[in-house]
């Protein structure tokens, strides 16, 4: 029985369309019960993932924000964080205002974004899935909260050579969350260093992690997992390190490997 169960969100727990099958519902409801810390391990921030914890049934903690946030939903409390300074973000707002790549800046609980009003509709209906209305950045970029990330948000093509003019930058950790989306870090926040710290005060062994996950954000928390399940819908860098490969989130892969490497247990207990 794996004690702690490491699940990422969009692409994989979520269908494209951002809902959680019944079954896997059921399945990961069966789990708690018996004994297993469900966490969700997302680059969503604790608002948008409390959302899914409550439909879930579940309780506990999640690693957000791509583990620079992990918050405990019981107590509705801030774990732990990993913080940007404000400086260190001006060569990524001058490059996405030179470049008309949009971007947010998150702090624990709000998004601020430099235009409110006349957002393309694509990016106005990610909000309202993330279940949070952005706010307008502050003049001269001044923001009173701690920062915790900043996403640009752009084509594939955008974004790869964002990458490229970043890549040599020291400081901060970047990394592709999607297609259409990278997220700038606090240096030590990643989602396999917050499963580790989350692991370690819960008394729990690397070998008792199980990990699902399906992009590049999610190398790091299947590293930290003893059994590395990735989806069928993640690229073959991610594939190449997991112990086995489920279905894709449309076609429930989350359920199915749940089922085929905790069904026994649950089978047995039911006896």
């Amino acid at each position: 029985m794996y004690k702690l169960i490491a699940i990422d969100m969009d692409g994989t727990l979520l269908h494209d369309d951002h809902s959680v099958s019944e079954q896997s519902k059921i399945l990961l409801r069966k789990l708690s019960r018996l004994g297993s810390e469900i966490v969700l391990c997302t680059g969503r921030g604790p608002v948008s993932t409390k959302y899914y914890t409550n439909r879930l049934g579940i309780t506990g903690c999640g690693i957000t924000f791509n583990g620079a946030v992990t918050f405990d939903f019981q107590q509705n409390t801030i774990m732990n964080q990993y913080t940007i300074v404000q400086t260190q973000l001006e060569p990524y707002l001058a490059y996405c205002r030179e470049h008309d790549i949009h971007f947010d800046i998150n702090t624990p609980f709000e998004i601020y974004v430099e235009q409110v009003r006349g957002m393309r509709k694509t990016i106005r209906d990610l909000y309202s899935s993330f279940f949070i209305s952005p706010k307008l950045l502050p003049a001269r970029d001044k923001i009173q909260e701690p920062l915790i990330k900043f996403t640009m948000m752009g084509s594939s093509q955008q974004l790869d050579q964002t990458q490229k003019h970043f890549q040599d930058m020291l400081g901060l950790n970047m990394t592709r969350s999607g297609e259409t989306f990278i997220d700038v870090l606090n240096v030590q926040a990643n989602k396999g260093n917050a499963l580790q710290r989350l692991a370690q005060i819960r008394g729990i062994e690397k070998e008792e992690i199980l990990a699902i996950g399906n992009y590049y954000n999610d190398i790091s928390m299947l590293k930290a997992a003893g059994l590395r399940i990735a989806m069928e819908n993640s690229p073959e860098e991610l594939k190449r390190i997991a112990d086995d490969v489920t279905l894709s989130n449309n076609e429930d892969g989350v359920f199915y490997a749940l089922q085929k490497y905790c069904g026994p247990f649950i089978s047995n207990s039911s006896k």
